[in-house]
């Protein structure tokens, strides 16, 4: 019998704080800071995810931020597809977090810029709830029943994944030409192509 983690690649060593002009290295300083006159009065400037970093300590862009979030839905759809997605992040397995942190923190090593993952953890901890939640209604729509009917643990893989997961559903009205252009767009459906999800 094989150890589960024998196929990941091996976890880069953690980086030597003293390389890199970071402001929040450890969650205390984030905490502290955050809280402080300066802080509070500063966090916005800091964008829409004020603890993310490069390694000079200047705030990620909103670009970054948002491909940050679509390679960790990425590595969500796989977990599910492997059957370890947890039900909440706290609940996540040793083999699920070090595929996560291996993926996100190669792909985006700034978040490796701290001790212990904490950066990437606090971001995940957001995402994955929208992710979960978004996933569990796109499941229970495609099966005609309410999202809390599901089990918990029915993510399943669904026919119309796309390669960078699920986005929370935006909250808007349409407007008339919006829903001109939709129409214009939409075509019928095939029973071949109709969505499907299976568990």
């Amino acid at each position: 019998m094989t150890n589960s983690t024998q196929s990941l690649p091996e976890r880069p060593p953690p980086l030597d704080r003293n390389a890199y002009d970071t402001k929040f290295w450890d969650f205390d300083e984030w905490k502290k800071w955050s809280n402080s006159t300066e802080g509070r009065g500063s966090v916005k400037m800091r964008g829409p995810v004020p603890f993310l970093e490069d390694s000079h300590g200047d705030p990620l862009t909103s670009a970054s931020i948002d491909a940050i979030r679509r390679t960790m839905r990425r590595i969500f759809e796989m977990m599910a597809s492997k059957d370890i997605a947890p039900r909440s992040w706290g609940r996540l397995s040793e083999h699920a977090y070090l595929l996560f942190h291996i993926g996100v923190g190669t792909t985006h090593p700034e978040l490796r810029l701290c001790l212990n993952d904490w950066k990437a953890n606090e971001l995940a901890k957001n995402v994955y709830s929208a992710w979960r939640t978004a996933r569990r209604r796109t499941k229970a729509r495609a099966k005609g029943v309410k999202p809390e009917e599901l089990d918990q643990d029915d993510l399943g893989v669904c026919a119309d994944d796309d390669d960078e997961g699920y986005e929370p559903e935006k909250k808007r009205s349409a407007t008339l030409e919006d829903n001109a252009r939709s129409a214009k767009r939409r075509k019928p459906a095939s029973s071949s192509s109709s969505s499907s999800c299976t568990t």
